[in-house]
């Protein structure tokens, strides 16, 4: 799994499960893009 803020690609890791994924995204969705950033999970 991977984000893209601005200018690169930042990946993530992989997860054994859909949530585990998704809530690590959503965190790291928060810390690139702030409260405007993409959610999957909450």
């Amino acid at each position: 799994m991977e984000i893209k803020p601005i200018d690169k690609v930042i990946y993530l890791g992989t997860f054994e499960t859909k949530e585990e994924a998704a809530m690590a995204y959503d965190k790291a969705s928060h810390k690139y893009h702030g409260d405007t950033g993409r959610r999957n999970y909450e």
